[in-house]
């Protein structure tokens, strides 16, 4: 009997062609595939989570467009976390959205507003700085003194108790021997709630090696000489 021709080429898998994944595999990975409405909406989440740099900018402009220490103004901390809370949140869920070009839409829209409300406060700083007056001169001490971040990267603030009772802050500014010394300082009112502090002099820095002894509120206060009240 003659044996019957048989083709064992169709057994196997041909050499150097990968075999399909399982039909559950194949639909999951396309589940995981991104639209171009997806990838869309996650740029412009990106793009949100950042645009709160801008607001940063915006601040520092108008805190070094004066000499003097900037003391008050309208708060962008806020508006800036919660601007980056919800890029944050879409760049997390941008693949789980069910109308992600609408979501892509509302990111822009955020993105444009924190850029215009960064040049808006920008402007307004400017032009409040343009029209400031100065109060007249008032002794001040240091009431506090805070500080945050490192050496290189951190920020301080000094708040001063003014000779009418009142306290004012100057942003940025950290004084030596602060606590034990008497300042002369100028309040700066501009328009749009900014403000500024001018720090026109103070009592003399202790000598090296000496102690530095505190000027006392009754001596500061006093119609005395700066240069006179040495610790």
């Amino acid at each position: 009997m003659t044996p019957l021709p048989v083709d064992s080429s169709k057994w196997a898998a041909q050499t150097g062609v990968p075999a399909p994944p399982p039909l559950h595999l194949q639909h999951r990975r396309d589940s995981l595939r991104a639209t171009p409405e997806q990838t869309r909406l996650l740029g412009w989440s990106f793009l949100l989570c950042i645009s709160p740099a801008a607001l940063g900018l915006a601040h520092l402009v108008v805190a070094y467009a004066s000499r003097d220490w900037m003391s008050e103004g309208p708060l962008l901390a806020p508006f800036g976390l919660v601007i980056f809370c919800i890029g944050f949140l879409l760049c997390g869920l941008h693949g789980d959205l069910a109308r992600p070009r609408w979501f892509a839409c509302l990111a822009a829209a955020l993105c444009a507003a924190t850029i215009a409300a960064a040049l808006a406060y920008a402007t307004a700083g400017i032009s409040a700085l343009s029209s400031a007056a100065a109060g007249p001169p008032m002794r001040a001490q240091v009431a506090r003194v805070e500080r945050s971040g490192g050496r290189t990267l951190g920020s301080s603030a000094t708040t001063f108790l003014l000779r009418d009772g009142s306290l004012a802050q100057a942003r940025g500014y950290a004084p030596g021997y602060g606590r034990r010394r008497c300042f002369s300082v100028r309040r700066v009112s501009g328009r749009h709630g900014f403000s500024w502090l001018r720090i026109e002099a103070a009592s003399p820095l202790p000598k090296a090696g000496g102690l530095a002894w505190s000027v006392s509120r009754e001596t500061c206060f006093s119609g005395a000489e700066l240069s006179t009240m040495v610790g």
